[in-house]
């Protein structure tokens, strides 16, 4: 029989003589005729059929495996799918039912979950399917956990607070219907699943991680199981037959989305030849990734290396070594910038096509915003569906589905996107759980890892732990490391002891490679003429004079090159533009269609994208320009492939400040092409007037992102990079990188080394301050975290909670514009992120008035303040 058409058969909804002897709804979907309605039971199996599916996936059997803390048996695989199974009893209740006829009353499904939690209705539920008891040692108390789970299928962990009044929407009598239902779908369940109900099967062990992990899988499964591109509403597969139905298509879904990865790890048997795999011969340290000792019950490595060494070679090679033994379904590259990841996506995309052939897996890029796979980009629709410009056929539109959906992101094979995407399944978020899920399968590589941010610190050792407890790979790269938080890296997944005291630190090689089972030796091999040469740096006390700056930096143009000038603050950009703009020829300044603008986070999408393709077209490797000076803020910090032949920068924390040296020199090649006067590279390091802590807690240097609240909160971090530049400078020495990276960066951010910062400036309470501030940090961090070794149903948040953010930061605020309008570099402009600094006192929920454009930009006012956006990006308008 087909699915039921509502308009023909609305009045035969509960008296259908169908296999059940009648007939529950489950999915409601339409055709030409109007509503069609699947079959409850139809629905369960699709979901438990895909879930079943799942766990027999290699690297997912053996994550299962590991939280289960035993093999994982076929016994194992049954139970857990019938548990799926039930994720959706909720649907028997009739004020559900009665959706489907208009009749009264209505609810949905999950809403009734906590009445089925009262003892009446749990008890009815055990005399409907009484084995459940029966499948682990502790007298269904797990079982229970378990359930719950399932029923949260929706994201957000359901209450488990017995609700008197939710009891009452279930059935009242035994022989009521939906109880009727539940009954007869427990004696199908043994034909389905009969290595369920197998006398020697093991008991489900008490692992909290397992209640975490088998959630998220359920609530994947619900999600694909749902597609009706695999379970369509309308077919002919009923009572017997249903079952297989939903395993054939289950299987068809998980090949078709690339949740199953069989046919491309036979593609890739093992690593190949490094240099016909990138086609160059490897480093020292990409040869040494080759010796990493591959752990199958999950590991961690941290690669240290300068920045331009190739650490993203080193970590696709690292990726082929583990997906080649079968240890990981995937590959997340996290980065900590939009931008980088849509640069970095591209290099991933060609690496696939080199690694598996002509039919790699999908490569999705996972920002939000985008809908990018492979070459081919999307446009989302009004009814949630996905126009590709290729008009791709059905199987290949279904290949990009996890692309379709944040939260689906870390389903694909092959995905570059930002930490948050990766944090996020560790955070007391909806979904979290489907994302860690999906995530634990894959290689996690998280990109330029650093040590200043304790919140961010914690919530990676939340993954971490994850990863820990399921058997997970995880790859972290940084230039910068410090080595306490290194240390605490490595414990947090079981790995060797590593003693972090100062004098430690400094002992540990660079570039080097850890691991939790220890380190592996790295040959320094990177040859003299690649090398950066000796920075040269200089200390000038302008940092609070735009016009002296841009007197500096129009001195220097006269001495040729590329010039940076890069600030800490957006209103120093701006600033400092300005008075260069007023010294120097337009043709010497960076433009984008011919307007001079800077570089700097606070334009609309639209205009950022072509402002980073017009820095790499002059400023990149085979960059156009030769003679040029750019004003920016952090933004240009890292990611940005480009080179500049002077760097003039604030004052910033020795870690934040050797990123900024990687913009200087980084390709060698273009040597030959530098002018006579820029033959070694120069930082002008900009600081306040006289070197004193005093200097540093002035209310002008909070413009400058330096205090409480700020960027650079630690300031007695500040003094140890301020003081030892000084010195260098005094000593006549230059910094010499790689050599002297690790001394850097322990020796002005080591606790010990701020210690004896702070007795010698008399920055004892600004020490005491900044530890307080980043314990302060951390302990929100731990706070927001799932906890991965406490049973899921103890990990509640109510939906409406505002969930913790993957950075603590500003809350900014999306503008919407009725009618869009045109930026100075010609794109069109719908909305803008307005930083939470800059929002009205009062009537910012009002949208935004008076959009007008003039000579100085388009000007429109919030609430009581007014706005332009101009050539210099969002700012707020000048009081006359």
């Amino acid at each position: 029989m087909a699915s039921l058409t509502i308009d023909q058969r609305m009045a035969c909804i509960y008296c259908l003589n169908m296999w059940m002897g009648g007939q529950l709804w489950g999915k409601m979907g339409h055709d030409a005729g109007g509503v069609v309605l699947l079959p409850l039971e139809c629905h369960l199996t699709d979901v438990a059929a895909t879930f079943e599916a799942l766990c027999r996936s290699r690297p997912m059997r053996a994550r299962l495996s590991k939280a289960l803390g035993r093999e994982l048996v076929e016994a194992d695989i049954a139970r857990l799918s019938i548990l799926a199974l039930l994720h959706d009893i909720g649907k028997i209740t009739g004020g559900f039912q009665n959706k489907a006829t208009a009749a009264m009353p209505q609810h949905g499904h999950i809403l009734p979950i906590s009445g089925l939690l009262c003892e009446s209705n749990l008890k009815r539920l055990f005399e409907c399917l009484p084995w459940l008891l029966d499948w682990d040692g502790t007298g269904g108390e797990l079982i229970f956990r378990l359930l719950v789970a399932s029923f949260s299928h929706h994201g957000t962990p359901i209450s488990l607070e017995e609700d008197i009044r939710y009891a009452a929407l279930w059935p009242t009598r035994d022989d009521a219907e939906g109880w009727r239902f539940l009954r007869q779908l427990g004696k199908c369940l043994l034909p389905w699943f009969p290595a369920a109900f197998a006398a020697e099967a093991p008991d489900l062990p008490d692992a909290p991680v397992l209640e975490h992990l088998f959630a998220g899988l359920v609530m994947l499964a619900d999600w694909l199981g749902s597609d009706t591109r695999f379970f369509p509403i309308i077919r002919q597969q009923y009572g017997s037959e249903a079952v297989n139905f939903s395993r054939t298509q289950a299987m068809i879904a998980i090949r078709s989305v690339g949740l199953d990865t069989e046919k491309w790890h036979a593609a890739v048997a093992g690593p190949p030849d490094f240099k016909r795999q990138f086609s160059f011969v490897p480093n020292g340290l990409q040869q040494a990734v080759d010796r990493i000792p591959l752990q199958p019950d999950g590991g961690l490595a941290i690669i240290e290396a300068e920045t331009g060494v190739g650490k993203t070679e080193a970590a696709l090679r690292y990726f082929t070594r583990l997906w080649g033994a079968g240890l990981v379904d995937g590959l997340y590259f996290a980065n900590p910038l939009r931008f980088a990841a849509t640069q970095l996506f591209g290099r991933v995309a060609e690496f696939a096509g080199r690694a598996f052939g002509d039919a790699p897996p999908p490569v999705v890029l996972a920002v939000p915003g985008y809908l990018q796979v492979d070459d081919v980009s999307g446009v989302r629709l009004p009814d949630f569906t996905v126009r590709w410009d290729d008009e791709p056929a059905a199987a290949e539109a279904e290949r990009r589905w996890a692309c379709e959906h944040p939260k689906r992101y870390l389903a694909a094979p092959l995905a570059v996107g930002t930490i948050d995407q990766a944090l996020l399944a560790g955070l007391r978020t909806p979904h979290a759980h489907l994302r860690a899920a999906a995530l634990s399968r894959s290689l996690l590589v998280i990109d330029e890892v650093h040590a200043s941010d304790p919140y961010m610190t914690e919530l990676t050792l939340g993954v971490l732990d994850l990863f820990r407890l399921v058997g997970g790979q995880v790859l972290l790269l940084s230039a910068t490391l410090g080595g306490e938080t290194r240390a605490k890296y490595l414990r947090s997944m079981d790995g060797e002891p590593e003693a972090s005291d100062l004098g430690s630190c400094l002992r540990k090689p660079y570039p080097c490679i850890s691991t939790s089972g220890g380190d592996v030796a790295v040959e320094d091999d990177h040859p003299g003429a690649a090398r950066k040469p000796p920075v040269r740096c200089r200390l000038q006390g302008v940092q609070d004079d735009p016009e002296s700056v841009a007197r500096l930096a129009a001195g220097e143009l006269e001495r040729g090159g590329r010039i940076l000038i890069l600030r800490n603050s957006v209103a120093a950009v701006m600033e400092t533009l300005e008075a260069v703009e007023s010294l120097v020829p337009e043709s010497a300044l960076f433009r984008v269609n011919g307007v001079v603008c800077p570089h700097h986070s606070r334009y609309a999408r639209a205009d950022r994208e072509t402002l980073d393709r017009q820095v790499e077209k002059w400023f990149g490797k085979r960059g156009e320009c030769a003679v040029g000076i750019l004003v920016s803020s952090q933004t240009l910090e890292q990611s940005l492939d480009v080179d500049f032949d002077l760097l003039i920068t604030d004052l910033c924390p020795m870690d934040v400040l050797l990123q900024r040296l990687g913009r200087l020199f980084r390709h060698r090649s273009r040597d030959v092409w530098r002018p006579p006067g820029r033959k070694e590279p120069v930082c002008i390091v900009l600081t306040p007037e006289t070197m004193s802590a005093e200097a540093l807690r002035s209310k002008r240097a909070r413009r400058h992102q330096y205090g409480k609240d700020r960027a650079y909160a630690n300031l007695p971090a500040l003094m140890a990079t301020w003081e030892f530049l000084l010195d260098m400078e005094s000593r006549g020495e230059p910094l010499r990188i790689p050599e002297m990276s690790r001394s850097l960066v322990e020796r002005a951010l080591h606790s010990e080394a701020l210690e004896a910062v702070a007795r010698r400036h008399g920055m004892e309470a600004d020490l005491t301050a900044v530890l307080g501030v980043s314990g302060a940090r951390a302990t929100q961090g731990r706070y927001s975290v799932i906890r991965w070794d406490q049973p899921f149903s103890e990990q509640f948040w109510k939906r409406e909670d505002p969930d913790p953010g993957t950075r603590l930061g500003t809350a900014d605020m999306i503008l919407n514009f009725e009618e869009p309008f045109l930026s100075p570099f010609g794109n069109v402009v719908d909305r803008l992120v307005l930083p939470e600094f800059m929002l009205p006192k009062e009537g910012r929920d009002a949208p935004p008035q008076a959009v007008s454009s003039g000579p100085e930009g388009t000007a429109f006012s919030l609430g009581d303040s007014d706005y332009i956006y101009s050539r210099f990006g969002l700012h707020k308008e000048k009081a006359q």
